[in-house]
């Protein structure tokens, strides 16, 4: 739980209206409060408006099924969004669903690889290390269509280095 709280503390930081900044807050303390369907209620707003980092905490509250049905799909659905606008933790989790094929949706460390790579590269320590655990399980076929990924994700994802 307090590691989920820290995730969505970082996301908070990186919001850019004083709208957002409120509705963040709001569903943020309603998150430590473990009321997770008024966290949901507040951040799903935001995150209609846009708002990478609501999009982000949305994508927990989906991944880790608080105060809802867990729904991986759903999930992946909000942090691919937050991803669009280079959310790091995004990228991260990202990659960890892809490394953990969860939920329905399948494995696959190439992505994975991708993933890791270009939220390490926006500065999210633990994201070489899962980078370099999946690394270890790739072909050299894998790794080089994985960088290629990662390439392209830095353009879709709008990822400076």
């Amino acid at each position: 739980m307090v590691r989920r709280v820290r995730r969505l503390l970082a996301a908070g930081l990186t919001l850019a209206s004083a709208a957002s900044l409120a509705d963040f807050q709001s569903g943020l303390q309603a998150f430590r409060d473990n009321a997770y369907g008024q966290a949901h209620d507040r951040w799903r707003e935001c995150a209609v408006a846009d708002d990478a980092s609501c999009q982000y905490a949305l994508g927990v509250i989906f991944d880790d099924g608080l105060g809802v049905t867990a729904d991986a799909f759903e999930a992946l659905r909000w942090y691919e969004l937050a991803a669009r606008k280079a959310h790091p933790d995004a990228l991260m989790q990202l990659g960890f669903i892809y490394a953990t094929g969860r939920g329905g949706i399948i494995q696959d460390p190439v992505q994975a690889w991708a993933f890791f790579s270009r939220a390490a590269a926006m500065g999210v320590a633990a994201a070489a290390q899962s980078r370099d655990r999946v690394a270890s399980t790739l072909s050299v076929e894998e790794r080089a269509r994985a960088e290629r990924l990662a390439d392209e994700a830095s353009i879709r994802y709008h990822i400076q280095e």
